[in-house]
């Protein structure tokens, strides 16, 4: 579909999120017919936080970065936080990773806030050379790492909650 959109002369623009060597290659095509071309490359989505959010709704955005193991291509993975109120954000967002459990992706009693395995053993590498990577550049870790989480299931790739800041 992206070489259609990219080089098709009805076609005026191209949005597109995803990976850089895919928007590298939009960007090439829509050049042959002067097309414009936006593109959010290999970033996570950000979630803005507002001057005037309550402790409760930095929770909620803190928790959605979680979701499905935050394996989501339209998932969040950073917060962007007002200066005024940057490290009590930070700590709202560390009391609610850390308050997360994780379990076994069969478990039906589990809570929505609660985080299963990720995907594969691939995952699970890339996933822990991304926390290097930032602990090796000099993030701030706030909370996680590379340890494995507390009580984690014999099956399965865990992560623990991580959160990294001023980064």
């Amino acid at each position: 579909v992206g070489e259609v959109l990219g080089t098709h002369p009805l076609v005026d623009m191209v949005s597109f999120t995803g990976s850089t060597e895919v928007g590298k290659r939009l960007h090439m095509l829509g050049s042959s017919t002067v097309k414009r071309v936006r593109s959010e490359l290999g970033g996570r989505s950000a979630i803005v936080v507002l001057p005037d959010a309550t402790a409760e709704q930095i929770e909620m955005m803190a928790t959605q970065i979680l979701e499905n193991s935050g394996q989501s291509c339209i998932g969040l993975g950073r917060m962007i936080a007002p200066g005024s109120r940057y490290e009590e954000i930070v700590q709202i967002a560390r009391d609610a990773f850390e308050k997360v459990q994780v379990v076994e992706a069969s478990n039906d009693t589990a809570k929505r806030s609660d985080i299963g395995p990720v995907a594969s053993r691939t995952q699970y590498d890339k996933i822990r050379s991304y926390i290097q990577k930032g602990i090796e550049e000099g993030a701030r870790l706030v909370t996680g790492g590379l340890e494995a989480p507390l009580n984690t299931p014999t099956s399965g790739y865990f992560i623990k909650p991580t959160i990294f800041a001023d980064a």
